[in-house]
């Protein structure tokens, strides 16, 4: 990836804290994706309770 070699020669990064950061980042869109699909979750559930009520 010329992107990985070139934050390594940019900005002095080590393989390690590369690989630290990207790992920092899929957490923090797992955190993202695990809200959204509760939300869903929830939404989907309201609107089927919506249902038996109507």
């Amino acid at each position: 990836m010329w992107i990985k070699g070139r934050l390594k020669s940019e900005f002095g990064f080590s393989d390690d804290l590369f690989y630290r950061w990207r790992k920092a980042m899929d957490k923090v869109c797992i955190k993202f994706e695990k809200k959204y699909n509760l939300f869903i979750f929830q939404k989907d559930r309201l609107d089927s309770h919506v249902d038996n009520h109507v």
